[in-house]
């Protein structure tokens, strides 16, 4: 009993969001063959969205990858030449997967799919709030990173 009461104080006190809800995952797969691609978003672990895509597709699906928090598309030509991206801005992931696309050798790339997680509404206080306040400025930090990586 007084676990309980102890477990229900806790989550009061701080909101009741535990850190694993701060990040809803999502999922792309694509066969290159048949062209077709299947996806999924908002769930509670990358495993789960992979699953999940993998699922609804028709095809022979590959996973793409995986995201969270952030909108995703997956750009590909006729032939089966793909590219892929994210951003929080779905307009700039959109462009990103037709630049890869069309980087590897895909002619005429379209997008064939842009979707975008729900992200999650942490409290605003207490140690969930600050692990989210930490993850966005760590994941400011590893954009800054792979983008230097590529163009500096």
């Amino acid at each position: 009993m007084v676990r309980c009461v102890l477990v229900l104080l806790f989550l009061l006190r701080t909101g009741g969001m535990a850190a694993a809800d701060l990040y809803n995952y999502g999922a792309i797969v694509f066969d290159q063959g048949s062209l077709d691609w299947s996806y999924s978003i908002n769930w509670g672990s990358p495993d789960q969205a992979v699953a999940d895509a993998m699922r609804r597709c028709k095809g022979k699906c590959s996973l793409v990858g995986t995201f969270w928090n952030n909108c995703s598309s997956l750009a590909a030509s006729a032939d089966g030449t793909y590219g892929w991206d994210g951003d929080e801005d779905k307009i700039v992931s959109q462009r990103r997967a037709l630049t890869n696309c069309t980087q590897i050798g895909g002619t005429d790339c379209r997008i064939m799919v842009s979707i975008c997680n729900d992200i999650p509404q942490p409290t605003t206080t207490g140690a969930p709030y600050d692990e989210f306040k930490e993850y966005e400025k760590n994941k400011k930090h590893e954009e800054y990173r792979k983008r230097c990586d590529y163009n500096c």
